[in-house]
């Protein structure tokens, strides 16, 4: 199994231009298999600046299982078909045949429209409670991004 984990990451643009890390999605591409929960972070999110759930994910204690990619995530990744893919992915330093995870792992799916930025794992990371599991599991999340935004990134 190649299964790859990609961090979600919503700012408060409202009130404290905070960063929240409240999803976590594990994918293996070769196998369809995609999983979403939300983080500790969605939690303190919502406590803190109201953070309302994601359109795609209404329950913040819920495990979501796909065969596919899940929308909020395919719609941060260029289409197959578009004339400009291998340019696009050449400035990304990514073969033409990167995958849907490859992509947002280093393009983040970032989107002026709205308020969620992708993230890859990494090894200089700090541990998060993931609110579908409990208080006792723990997932990673990057470490460049808390000094980056320097919300401490707990959950």
């Amino acid at each position: 199994m190649n299964e790859r984990t990609l961090f979600l990451a919503w700012q408060d643009r409202e009130r404290t231009r905070e960063w929240f890390p409240i999803g976590r999605l594990d994918a293996d591409v070769a196998r369809s298999f995609y999983r979403f929960r939300y983080t500790g972070g969605a939690k303190d999110a919502r406590e803190k600046v109201g953070f309302p759930p994601l359109w795609d994910f209404p329950n913040l204690g819920e495990d979501y299982r796909s065969s596919d990619l899940f929308p909020l995530f395919r719609n941060r990744v260029i289409a197959p078909g578009r004339p400009d893919r291998a340019d696009y992915l050449s400035n990304l330093d990514l073969p033409e045949d990167a995958d849907p995870i490859e992509i947002l792992s280093v393009n983040g799916g970032f989107r002026m429209t709205d308020h969620h930025e992708a993230m890859k794992s990494s090894r200089n990371s700090r541990k998060v409670k993931t609110a579908a599991s409990g208080a006792g599991s723990s997932s990673t999340v990057g470490g460049t991004r808390t000094a980056r935004h320097g919300n401490g990134w707990s959950a």
